[in-house]
Protein backbone atom coordinates (compact mmCIF):
# COMPACT_ATOMS: atom_id res chain seq x y z
CA UNK A 1 0.00 0.00 0.00
CA UNK A 2 2.95 2.51 0.69
CA UNK A 3 4.67 2.04 -2.30
CA UNK A 4 1.41 2.21 -4.65
CA UNK A 5 1.10 5.88 -2.55
CA UNK A 6 4.66 6.98 -3.22
CA UNK A 7 4.28 10.15 -5.74
CA UNK A 8 7.40 9.04 -8.07
CA UNK A 9 6.76 6.56 -10.17
CA UNK A 10 10.22 5.09 -10.17
CA UNK A 11 10.71 4.72 -6.55
CA UNK A 12 11.01 1.27 -5.24
CA UNK A 13 8.41 -0.41 -3.17
CA UNK A 14 9.07 1.39 0.31
CA UNK A 15 7.57 -1.12 3.36
CA UNK A 16 5.64 -0.03 5.59
CA UNK A 17 6.45 -0.35 9.43
CA UNK A 18 6.41 -3.45 11.17
CA UNK A 19 3.03 -3.57 13.58
CA UNK A 20 3.80 -3.11 17.11
CA UNK A 21 7.29 -1.17 16.79
CA UNK A 22 9.66 -3.58 15.12
CA UNK A 23 7.32 -6.62 14.98
CA UNK A 24 5.82 -9.39 16.80
CA UNK A 25 8.39 -11.74 14.87
CA UNK A 26 11.17 -9.34 15.66
CA UNK A 27 10.43 -9.10 19.36
CA UNK A 28 10.35 -13.09 19.31
CA UNK A 29 13.87 -13.62 17.31
CA UNK A 30 15.33 -10.95 19.84
CA UNK A 31 13.84 -13.10 22.70
CA UNK A 32 15.64 -16.12 21.46
CA UNK A 33 18.78 -14.25 19.52
CA UNK A 34 19.55 -12.66 23.06
CA UNK A 35 19.46 -15.97 25.25
CA UNK A 36 22.15 -17.33 22.63
CA UNK A 37 24.27 -14.29 23.28
CA UNK A 38 23.29 -14.18 27.05
CA UNK A 39 24.79 -18.11 27.27
CA UNK A 40 27.82 -17.05 25.56
CA UNK A 41 26.88 -18.50 22.08
CA UNK A 42 28.12 -15.97 19.94
CA UNK A 43 31.77 -16.81 19.74
CA UNK A 44 30.98 -20.49 18.94
CA UNK A 45 28.53 -19.33 15.89
CA UNK A 46 29.46 -18.38 12.19
CA UNK A 47 30.09 -15.05 11.05
CA UNK A 48 27.16 -12.98 9.49
CA UNK A 49 25.60 -13.45 6.98
CA UNK A 50 25.50 -17.07 8.12
CA UNK A 51 24.16 -16.91 12.25
CA UNK A 52 20.87 -18.06 12.03
CA UNK A 53 18.60 -15.50 13.61
CA UNK A 54 15.85 -17.29 13.29
CA UNK A 55 14.55 -19.91 15.77
CA UNK A 56 13.97 -23.40 15.02
CA UNK A 57 10.45 -23.91 15.94
CA UNK A 58 8.66 -21.19 18.63
CA UNK A 59 4.89 -21.00 20.39
CA UNK A 60 1.67 -22.82 18.29
CA UNK A 61 0.63 -19.08 18.77
CA UNK A 62 3.33 -17.62 16.49
CA UNK A 63 1.27 -19.46 13.57
CA UNK A 64 3.30 -20.39 10.18
CA UNK A 65 4.90 -16.91 9.14
CA UNK A 66 7.29 -17.08 7.05
CA UNK A 67 10.66 -17.43 8.43
CA UNK A 68 12.96 -13.65 8.70
CA UNK A 69 15.51 -13.98 6.35
CA UNK A 70 19.71 -14.14 7.24
CA UNK A 71 21.07 -10.85 6.58
CA UNK A 72 21.59 -10.33 2.41
CA UNK A 73 25.20 -9.58 2.01
CA UNK A 74 25.15 -7.12 -0.20
CA UNK A 75 25.27 -3.44 0.76
CA UNK A 76 22.14 -1.81 2.28
CA UNK A 77 21.60 1.30 -0.22
CA UNK A 78 20.15 3.84 0.49
CA UNK A 79 19.09 4.12 4.79
CA UNK A 80 17.15 7.32 5.88
CA UNK A 81 17.34 7.85 9.67
CA UNK A 82 14.63 9.82 10.69
CA UNK A 83 15.46 11.20 15.07
CA UNK A 84 11.70 12.85 16.62
CA UNK A 85 10.54 14.91 19.48
CA UNK A 86 7.07 12.66 19.44
CA UNK A 87 5.63 12.00 22.74
CA UNK A 88 2.44 10.12 23.76
CA UNK A 89 0.90 13.32 25.37
CA UNK A 90 2.20 15.54 22.78
CA UNK A 91 0.36 16.34 19.26
CA UNK A 92 2.57 17.72 16.08
CA UNK A 93 5.74 16.46 15.94
CA UNK A 94 9.14 17.35 14.68
CA UNK A 95 11.94 15.27 12.70
CA UNK A 96 15.18 17.64 13.53
CA UNK A 97 17.52 14.60 12.94
CA UNK A 98 17.57 13.46 8.99
CA UNK A 99 20.49 11.47 8.09
CA UNK A 100 20.93 9.63 5.08
CA UNK A 101 23.08 6.87 5.26
CA UNK A 102 24.57 5.43 1.68
CA UNK A 103 25.90 2.15 2.37
CA UNK A 104 27.66 1.08 -0.84
CA UNK A 105 30.47 -1.21 -1.22
CA UNK A 106 33.33 1.14 -0.86
CA UNK A 107 31.95 3.30 1.75
CA UNK A 108 29.33 4.28 3.92
CA UNK A 109 28.35 8.15 3.83
CA UNK A 110 26.40 10.07 6.59
CA UNK A 111 24.54 12.63 4.80
CA UNK A 112 23.04 14.62 7.50
CA UNK A 113 20.13 17.34 6.41
CA UNK A 114 19.28 20.37 8.16
CA UNK A 115 15.87 20.52 10.03
CA UNK A 116 14.93 23.83 8.61
CA UNK A 117 15.56 23.11 4.93
CA UNK A 118 13.04 24.55 2.79
CA UNK A 119 11.11 21.99 0.99
CA UNK A 120 7.69 22.15 -1.59
CA UNK A 121 5.28 19.47 -0.53
CA UNK A 122 2.47 19.28 -2.91
CA UNK A 123 -0.45 20.32 -1.44
CA UNK A 124 0.71 22.12 1.34
CA UNK A 125 3.17 24.35 -0.35
CA UNK A 126 6.89 25.75 1.53
CA UNK A 127 7.56 24.12 4.76
CA UNK A 128 10.54 22.85 6.75
CA UNK A 129 11.24 19.32 6.01
CA UNK A 130 11.03 18.57 9.26
CA UNK A 131 7.25 18.86 9.15
CA UNK A 132 6.86 16.14 6.84
CA UNK A 133 6.77 13.00 9.07
CA UNK A 134 4.15 14.54 11.22
CA UNK A 135 2.15 15.53 7.48
CA UNK A 136 2.54 11.79 6.35
CA UNK A 137 1.77 10.40 8.88
CA UNK A 138 -1.59 11.68 9.05
CA UNK A 139 -2.12 9.65 5.94
CA UNK A 140 -1.32 6.49 7.31
CA UNK A 141 1.47 4.40 9.27
CA UNK A 142 4.92 4.62 7.31
CA UNK A 143 3.76 7.57 4.98
CA UNK A 144 6.11 10.35 7.30
CA UNK A 145 9.30 8.59 5.39
CA UNK A 146 7.79 8.18 1.96
CA UNK A 147 6.57 11.98 2.08
CA UNK A 148 10.35 12.73 3.41
CA UNK A 149 11.98 10.21 0.74
CA UNK A 150 9.96 11.86 -2.13
CA UNK A 151 11.23 15.23 -0.88
CA UNK A 152 15.14 13.77 -1.26
CA UNK A 153 14.21 11.91 -4.63
CA UNK A 154 13.12 15.74 -6.02
CA UNK A 155 15.99 17.44 -4.47
CA UNK A 156 19.05 15.26 -4.61
CA UNK A 157 18.32 12.37 -7.39
CA UNK A 158 18.06 9.85 -4.68
CA UNK A 159 15.77 7.24 -3.92
CA UNK A 160 15.71 5.94 -0.13
CA UNK A 161 15.59 1.90 0.06
CA UNK A 162 14.84 1.98 3.69
CA UNK A 163 14.11 3.64 6.65
CA UNK A 164 14.30 3.71 10.66
CA UNK A 165 12.61 6.19 12.79
CA UNK A 166 13.29 6.68 16.47
CA UNK A 167 11.77 8.65 19.19
CA UNK A 168 15.05 10.56 20.55
CA UNK A 169 13.57 10.53 24.40
CA UNK A 170 14.02 6.82 23.43
CA UNK A 171 18.05 7.37 23.49
CA UNK A 172 19.06 8.11 27.42
CA UNK A 173 18.18 4.21 28.02
CA UNK A 174 19.67 3.13 25.56
CA UNK A 175 23.04 5.29 26.49
CA UNK A 176 22.42 3.92 30.04
CA UNK A 177 22.78 0.25 28.67
CA UNK A 178 25.69 1.20 26.77
CA UNK A 179 27.20 2.48 29.81
CA UNK A 180 29.66 6.02 30.10
CA UNK A 181 30.43 6.89 26.68
CA UNK A 182 34.26 8.53 26.26
CA UNK A 183 34.14 11.67 23.96
CA UNK A 184 37.02 13.48 23.15
CA UNK A 185 35.60 16.94 22.55
CA UNK A 186 37.72 19.85 20.72
CA UNK A 187 34.96 22.71 22.27
CA UNK A 188 33.47 23.57 25.66
CA UNK A 189 29.61 22.64 25.36
CA UNK A 190 27.38 25.34 27.18
CA UNK A 191 23.50 24.94 27.33
CA UNK A 192 20.73 26.19 29.24
CA UNK A 193 18.66 23.01 30.95
CA UNK A 194 15.92 23.01 33.73
CA UNK A 195 17.27 22.11 37.11
CA UNK A 196 14.85 19.98 39.14
CA UNK A 197 16.74 20.90 42.61
CA UNK A 198 16.47 24.62 42.04
CA UNK A 199 13.40 24.76 39.39
CA UNK A 200 15.30 27.33 37.01
CA UNK A 201 17.14 26.98 33.73
CA UNK A 202 20.93 26.59 34.73
CA UNK A 203 23.96 26.14 32.56
CA UNK A 204 25.31 23.21 31.86
CA UNK A 205 29.10 23.26 31.13
CA UNK A 206 30.91 20.46 29.37
CA UNK A 207 34.62 21.42 29.17
CA UNK A 208 36.55 20.68 26.45
CA UNK A 209 39.10 17.62 26.72
CA UNK A 210 38.47 13.51 27.35
CA UNK A 211 34.98 13.12 28.81
CA UNK A 212 32.99 10.56 29.91
CA UNK A 213 29.53 11.58 29.63
CA UNK A 214 26.35 9.28 31.37
CA UNK A 215 23.36 8.99 29.94
CA UNK A 216 21.51 12.17 30.89
CA UNK A 217 24.61 13.88 29.82
CA UNK A 218 24.61 12.29 26.27
CA UNK A 219 21.09 12.84 25.53
CA UNK A 220 21.60 16.49 26.19
CA UNK A 221 24.70 17.33 24.38
CA UNK A 222 22.74 15.39 21.34
CA UNK A 223 19.54 17.11 21.60
CA UNK A 224 20.15 20.54 23.09
CA UNK A 225 20.74 23.77 20.38
CA UNK A 226 20.08 26.37 22.20
CA UNK A 227 23.36 28.21 22.04
CA UNK A 228 24.55 26.93 19.03
CA UNK A 229 23.55 26.14 15.93
CA UNK A 230 21.71 23.17 13.82
CA UNK A 231 24.69 22.28 12.07
CA UNK A 232 26.41 22.58 15.85
CA UNK A 233 24.31 19.78 16.92
CA UNK A 234 24.70 17.79 13.89
CA UNK A 235 28.25 17.31 14.08
CA UNK A 236 27.76 16.83 18.01
CA UNK A 237 25.56 13.60 16.79
CA UNK A 238 28.14 12.74 14.43
CA UNK A 239 30.79 12.29 17.07
CA UNK A 240 28.33 10.79 19.41
CA UNK A 241 27.88 8.09 17.02
CA UNK A 242 31.48 7.85 16.53
CA UNK A 243 32.35 7.26 20.16
CA UNK A 244 29.79 4.72 20.41
CA UNK A 245 31.27 2.68 16.81
CA UNK A 246 34.84 3.02 18.55
CA UNK A 247 33.58 2.04 21.94
CA UNK A 248 32.15 -1.25 21.35
CA UNK A 249 33.90 -3.88 19.15
CA UNK A 250 31.17 -5.63 17.17
CA UNK A 251 30.75 -8.87 19.48
CA UNK A 252 29.81 -6.34 22.16
CA UNK A 253 27.19 -4.44 19.14
CA UNK A 254 25.85 -7.67 18.23
CA UNK A 255 25.20 -8.49 22.33
CA UNK A 256 23.73 -5.45 22.90
CA UNK A 257 22.07 -5.32 20.12
CA UNK A 258 18.60 -7.46 21.13
CA UNK A 259 18.32 -5.68 24.63
CA UNK A 260 18.57 -2.40 22.61
CA UNK A 261 15.88 -2.95 20.41
CA UNK A 262 13.98 -3.85 23.14
CA UNK A 263 14.17 -0.72 25.18
CA UNK A 264 12.96 0.85 21.68
CA UNK A 265 10.57 -1.09 20.52
CA UNK A 266 8.14 1.56 21.40
CA UNK A 267 10.39 4.50 20.25
CA UNK A 268 11.25 2.31 17.10
CA UNK A 269 10.09 1.60 13.88
CA UNK A 270 11.19 0.03 10.48
CA UNK A 271 10.36 -0.80 7.03
CA UNK A 272 13.67 -3.31 8.10
CA UNK A 273 13.16 -6.99 9.06
CA UNK A 274 15.25 -8.33 12.21
CA UNK A 275 17.86 -10.06 10.19
CA UNK A 276 18.20 -6.28 7.79
CA UNK A 277 18.92 -4.49 11.23
CA UNK A 278 21.83 -7.28 12.49
CA UNK A 279 23.43 -6.76 9.17
CA UNK A 280 23.35 -3.21 8.66
CA UNK A 281 24.73 -2.22 12.42
CA UNK A 282 27.50 -5.31 11.90
CA UNK A 283 28.27 -3.73 8.52
CA UNK A 284 28.72 -0.09 10.27
CA UNK A 285 30.66 -1.88 13.32
CA UNK A 286 33.80 -3.54 10.57
CA UNK A 287 33.92 -1.04 7.96
CA UNK A 288 37.20 -0.04 7.77
CA UNK A 289 37.19 3.69 9.37
CA UNK A 290 38.73 5.48 6.49
CA UNK A 291 36.08 4.56 4.62
CA UNK A 292 32.90 5.61 6.81
CA UNK A 293 32.49 9.42 6.19
CA UNK A 294 30.23 12.32 6.88
CA UNK A 295 28.51 14.77 4.54
CA UNK A 296 26.44 17.84 5.86
CA UNK A 297 24.28 19.79 3.61
CA UNK A 298 25.72 22.82 5.13
CA UNK A 299 26.69 26.57 4.22
CA UNK A 300 28.32 25.52 1.10
CA UNK A 301 24.62 24.27 0.20
CA UNK A 302 22.21 26.18 1.97
CA UNK A 303 21.54 30.12 2.98
CA UNK A 304 19.52 31.48 5.39
CA UNK A 305 15.91 32.84 4.84
CA UNK A 306 13.06 34.80 6.42
CA UNK A 307 9.83 34.07 4.65
CA UNK A 308 6.98 36.27 4.17
CA UNK A 309 5.35 34.67 7.63
CA UNK A 310 8.47 35.43 9.17
CA UNK A 311 10.00 32.16 9.45
CA UNK A 312 13.98 31.07 9.75
CA UNK A 313 14.58 28.88 7.10
CA UNK A 314 17.12 27.62 4.92
CA UNK A 315 16.88 27.55 1.41
CA UNK A 316 19.34 25.74 -1.28
CA UNK A 317 22.09 27.86 -2.78
CA UNK A 318 22.47 25.91 -5.44
CA UNK A 319 19.98 22.81 -6.44
CA UNK A 320 22.81 21.73 -9.39
CA UNK A 321 25.15 21.55 -6.33
CA UNK A 322 23.23 19.11 -4.15
CA UNK A 323 22.62 16.82 -6.41
CA UNK A 324 26.48 16.92 -7.41
CA UNK A 325 26.82 16.24 -4.01
CA UNK A 326 24.58 13.16 -3.51
CA UNK A 327 25.42 11.32 -6.99
CA UNK A 328 29.34 11.37 -5.59
CA UNK A 329 29.20 12.01 -1.43
CA UNK A 330 32.47 10.59 -1.08
CA UNK A 331 34.06 12.81 -3.40
CA UNK A 332 32.49 15.99 -0.95
CA UNK A 333 32.42 14.40 2.50
CA UNK A 334 35.25 13.77 5.44
CA UNK A 335 36.41 11.05 7.94
CA UNK A 336 33.50 10.28 10.27
CA UNK A 337 36.58 10.50 13.18
CA UNK A 338 36.93 14.13 12.53
CA UNK A 339 34.94 16.33 14.71
CA UNK A 340 33.68 19.86 13.45
CA UNK A 341 36.49 21.65 13.67
CA UNK A 342 34.67 25.10 13.09
CA UNK A 343 35.41 28.29 15.89
CA UNK A 344 34.30 27.51 19.46
CA UNK A 345 31.46 30.03 20.61
CA UNK A 346 32.10 31.65 24.11
CA UNK A 347 28.82 32.81 25.97
CA UNK A 348 28.66 36.11 27.54
CA UNK A 349 27.89 35.07 31.29
CA UNK A 350 27.09 37.35 34.08
CA UNK A 351 28.56 36.92 37.69
CA UNK A 352 25.72 35.26 38.91
CA UNK A 353 25.63 32.72 35.84
CA UNK A 354 29.41 32.57 36.34
CA UNK A 355 28.23 31.37 40.02
CA UNK A 356 25.45 29.26 39.36
CA UNK A 357 27.47 27.30 36.75
CA UNK A 358 29.75 26.81 40.52
CA UNK A 359 27.10 24.05 40.89
CA UNK A 360 29.60 20.47 40.83
CA UNK A 361 25.99 18.38 39.47
CA UNK A 362 26.17 20.86 36.18
CA UNK A 363 29.91 21.12 35.18
CA UNK A 364 31.13 17.84 33.47
CA UNK A 365 34.75 16.87 34.32
CA UNK A 366 36.81 16.58 31.64
CA UNK A 367 40.86 15.46 31.22
CA UNK A 368 42.98 16.95 29.38
CA UNK A 369 46.04 15.18 28.92
CA UNK A 370 49.38 16.71 29.15
CA UNK A 371 51.36 17.35 26.32
CA UNK A 372 48.23 17.61 23.69
CA UNK A 373 47.72 20.56 21.51
CA UNK A 374 45.14 23.30 22.62
CA UNK A 375 43.87 26.15 20.44
CA UNK A 376 42.64 29.31 21.55
CA UNK A 377 38.41 29.27 21.29
CA UNK A 378 36.57 32.06 19.40
CA UNK A 379 35.93 33.76 16.19
CA UNK A 380 38.05 37.71 17.13
CA UNK A 381 40.33 35.99 19.73
CA UNK A 382 40.37 36.86 23.08
CA UNK A 383 41.79 38.68 25.59
CA UNK A 384 42.64 36.04 28.54
CA UNK A 385 44.36 36.91 31.99
CA UNK A 386 47.43 34.35 31.92
CA UNK A 387 47.63 33.88 35.48
CA UNK A 388 50.51 33.61 37.74
CA UNK A 389 48.28 31.28 40.09
CA UNK A 390 44.97 29.29 38.68
CA UNK A 391 41.83 31.42 40.14
CA UNK A 392 43.93 34.27 41.26
CA UNK A 393 43.49 38.04 40.19
CA UNK A 394 47.07 38.56 39.54
CA UNK A 395 48.37 37.89 35.99
CA UNK A 396 49.44 39.25 32.63
CA UNK A 397 45.87 39.84 30.45
CA UNK A 398 47.35 38.77 27.00
CA UNK A 399 45.43 39.37 23.67
CA UNK A 400 45.66 36.06 22.02
CA UNK A 401 44.59 36.37 18.49
CA UNK A 402 42.72 33.05 16.55
CA UNK A 403 44.85 30.55 16.11
CA UNK A 404 47.32 30.89 18.81
CA UNK A 405 48.62 27.00 19.92
CA UNK A 406 48.84 26.21 23.74
CA UNK A 407 50.99 23.46 23.50
CA UNK A 408 50.91 21.91 26.79
CA UNK A 409 48.62 21.69 29.73
CA UNK A 410 48.35 20.25 33.15
CA UNK A 411 46.99 16.72 34.39
CA UNK A 412 43.27 16.62 35.32
CA UNK A 413 44.14 15.20 38.95
CA UNK A 414 43.99 17.99 40.91
CA UNK A 415 43.11 19.91 38.62
CA UNK A 416 41.49 24.10 40.13
CA UNK A 417 38.56 25.03 39.74
CA UNK A 418 37.29 27.92 40.20
CA UNK A 419 34.00 29.71 41.22
CA UNK A 420 32.89 29.75 37.74
CA UNK A 421 33.09 25.96 37.22
CA UNK A 422 35.91 26.46 34.78
CA UNK A 423 39.00 24.19 35.19
CA UNK A 424 42.69 26.21 34.46
CA UNK A 425 45.36 24.58 32.74
CA UNK A 426 49.62 25.53 33.05
CA UNK A 427 50.04 26.26 29.32
CA UNK A 428 52.96 27.60 27.19
CA UNK A 429 52.09 29.37 24.11
CA UNK A 430 53.98 29.52 21.28
CA UNK A 431 55.51 32.81 21.49
CA UNK A 432 56.36 31.62 25.29
CA UNK A 433 54.01 33.28 27.43
CA UNK A 434 53.60 31.36 30.07
CA UNK A 435 50.83 30.89 33.06
CA UNK A 436 47.39 29.37 33.96
CA UNK A 437 44.44 29.77 31.68
CA UNK A 438 40.96 28.87 32.36
CA UNK A 439 39.24 26.22 29.60
CA UNK A 440 36.58 28.84 28.59
CA UNK A 441 39.00 29.68 26.26
CA UNK A 442 40.08 26.44 24.96
CA UNK A 443 39.59 23.69 22.62
CA UNK A 444 41.10 20.77 21.75
CA UNK A 445 42.27 20.42 17.78
CA UNK A 446 41.17 17.62 15.63
CA UNK A 447 44.00 14.23 15.96
CA UNK A 448 45.72 15.09 12.54
CA UNK A 449 46.44 18.66 13.65
CA UNK A 450 47.98 18.06 17.06
CA UNK A 451 51.70 18.70 17.56
CA UNK A 452 54.55 17.38 19.73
Amino acid sequence: MIGNCASHRDRPVIRGPHADGVGQRVRMAILVLGAWLSAGCLQGLPPFPDLPIVPPRLDADVGQEEPLAAPAAEPAGYVLFLGTDRTATFGPWRTDTLILASVQPDDIVLISIPRDLHVQLPGHGSLRINQLDYLGEQQGPGMGPVYIADVLDELMGIRVDHWVRFHMHGMEPLFELIGALRMELHCPFYERVWDVNTNRMEWLLIPSGIVDMDANTAYLYARLRGFSSDFGRIARQRALLWALREQLDPVQAMQLLPMALSLLNDDLSTDLSFGELVHLVRDGMTRPRDSILALSIDRRFVVDHVTAGGAEVQVLRDPAALREAAARPGAWAEPMGLQDAAECPVPQLSNDEYQRMARLDNVVSSHIPAGRTLQIAGSRGAMVALRELPDQRSGAMAWLPPGTLVTSASESEGLPVANGGQRWHAVTTVDQQYGWISDLYLRMLPRDERVG
